[in-house]
């Protein structure tokens, strides 16, 4: 006579939560997801949005940030005018070198309001501007950069270190006498304050600063 079949235990079979185990899950799953958006949320990052002729940057230059011009510029053939109102800088000098000559390229004039604030790498790409203007009350802050070698004035002038900004500065400016004035200006660690008269020495612009109530350039 056959024996009969000796059942196998079904090792797919999921363990079943009880009501408390499931409140648990819930619970983590919220905190876990709350940590997650409060990382992205203080993360560098920048944002892009239109207003008519213009494209409105604020935030910090990130990789991602040409691709975030770049689309809302062919999206809007319109636009003139890349309008910076708060840039704190730029984590990706690769980026930021890619966005300031894509700016050049396109023929976009920069612009900053009276409440607008530039610093570090967003002064830098201010300069981009085939047209450079600002109203009075906005703010240049500069100073010299950092990275895994050091700092910008650790290297003596014939540092290839210093070719990929310096040469950015020369190619938007015509001289490059800007960028070691503000690897100087101060550093890593803190912020220099450009005055009306260090604006107009190094040629930011290419019309005088008008008072924030005068027609937009």
């Amino acid at each position: 006579m056959p024996r009969p079949r000796r059942r196998l235990p079904d090792r797919t079979a999921q363990p079943r939560l009880t009501p408390r185990d499931r409140r648990l899950l819930a619970a983590s799953l919220t905190v876990f997801l709350g940590g997650l958006l409060a990382v992205l949320s203080t993360a560098p990052h920048s944002t892009v949005t239109v207003d008519g002729d213009r494209v409105l940057l604020s935030g910090t230059i990130v990789s991602r940030t040409p691709g975030q011009v770049a689309r809302a510029v062919a999206r809007h053939p319109e636009v003139e005018v890349l309008e910076q109102t708060q840039v704190w800088g730029s984590v990706d000098s690769f980026a930021l070198d890619r966005l300031g000559r894509s700016v050049r390229r396109a023929g976009l004039a920069t612009h900053l309001g009276p409440d607008a604030e530039v610093y570090s790498g967003g002064a830098v790409l201010f300069l981009a501007g085939a047209d450079r203007t600002m109203e009075d009350g906005a703010v240049i802050g500069v100073h010299a950069w950092r990275d895994p070698n050091g700092v910008a004035t650790d290297f003596p002038r014939g540092s290839a270190l210093h070719d990929p900004e310096r040469s950015f500065v020369e190619d938007m400016l015509g001289s490059d006498a800007f960028y070691w004035f503000y690897i100087n200006a101060a550093p890593p660690s803190d912020m220099h304050m450009m005055t009306d008269a260090e604006v107009a020495r190094f040629g930011l612009l290419t019309a005088p600063a008008t008072a924030p109530d005068a027609p937009a350039p």
